[in-house]
């Protein structure tokens, strides 16, 4: 049997992330405690959040048929159910997230949204059904919920990203989109 040294890199990467994360990153029962409310961030009440998520829609590139769009850690769906796209798939490791994010999603009619109950390290071409114009990260990248895997994650986005499709990264008082060439 042949093994690619990429490949069995990537898996001691996982294994070697995901074990040295086992005290860092909040429990998937801490997040779901958290997500016992609707809105529990209470976004749909905040003027800032409001303005927060038209400034990012604002920057994305306009002109552009996305086909297929992910917002990695959705949440609520607060951010997802107002991205452009053809298909649209949410995903959260939260599954009251997600429950709430279909019902936000089916009160506006966005048929063509689906949600997926997954962590980001789960993300792939294979569990996602293909590969994304369009990737969004809001809120996601911080220490608690993926410890120090920061690089894992590129590798994760750049694997499910189309070429030339585009990455969008907000966190609190920031923004930032890339284009991956």
């Amino acid at each position: 049997m042949i093994i690619d040294k990429e490949c069995v890199f990537l898996i001691n990467t996982l294994f070697f992330v995901r074990v040295n994360m086992k005290n860092k990153i909040q429990s998937i029962e801490e997040i779901e405690r958290w997500y016992s409310e609707e809105d529990p961030w209470h976004y749909d009440q905040s003027s800032n959040d409001e303005m927060r998520k038209i400034n990012f829609l604002s920057v994305l590139p306009k002109n552009i048929t996305y086909e297929r769009v992910l917002d990695i850690g959705c949440g609520n769906g607060f951010m997802t159910v107002d991205l452009p796209g053809e298909v649209i798939i949410g995903c959260d490791i939260s599954c009251n997230a997600i429950n709430y994010a279909k019902k936000r999603a089916e009160k506006l009619n966005r048929t063509n949204i689906t949600f997926k109950n997954m962590s980001i390290f789960d993300c792939s071409p294979e569990n996602l059904g293909g590969f994304f114009d369009l990737i969004v990260i809001n809120d996601v990248l911080y220490s608690q919920y993926i410890g120090d895997s920061i690089s894992l994650v590129h590798l994760i986005v750049d694997n499910i990203l189309k070429d030339c499709g585009y990455l969008a990264v907000s966190h609190i008082s920031n923004m930032k989109i890339t284009h991956f060439p």
